[in-house]
């Protein structure tokens, strides 16, 4: 008994393409690849919106955060590591202060921008925007 003479990519019920597995594969590879690509950037913009977000919750934190990557990306010395670090918290006390002059004057702002949108939108269209704002101001402003 002898076995039918079939191709792997035949297609249908016309003759083999033997053109078409490659293709077919080639295609398939393309779209995995895209998803991946995709799934990889919607990753990163989640982390880096959360990142964010917790150096705003942790702002006491950002100076040795700093000091820790400089001396990596910089190969500071042992000298250099207490004067870099001394010099980030002293800037990072000046910007909080200069933060908390700035800061009533930017949440007065907000809430005459707030309110001015709040008269051009109908009610539906505000509920949709004021959270948005929210978030961008959350993470934005100072």
């Amino acid at each position: 008994m002898s076995l039918p003479e079939s191709s792997p990519c035949q297609l249908g019920s016309g003759p083999p393409r033997r053109w078409a597995c490659p293709i077919v594969l080639t295609l398939g590879l393309l779209v995995i690849f895209a998803a991946g690509a995709v799934c990889g950037a919607a990753g990163y913009a989640y982390w880096h919106h959360s990142y964010l977000l917790w150096l705003h919750e942790h702002p006491d934190d950002m100076p040795d955060m700093i000091t820790k990557k400089l001396t990596s990306k910089l190969s500071l010395t042992e000298a250099q590591i207490p004067k870099v670090a001394a010099l980030i918290r002293r800037n990072h006390t000046h910007l909080e202060q200069l933060e908390s002059e700035i800061r009533p004057r930017v949440d007065m702002h907000c809430e005459a921008f707030q309110t001015e949108m709040q008269q051009i939108l109908t009610p539906e269209q505000f509920a949709i925007w004021l959270p948005h704002f929210q978030d961008v101001r959350k993470i934005w402003l100072p």
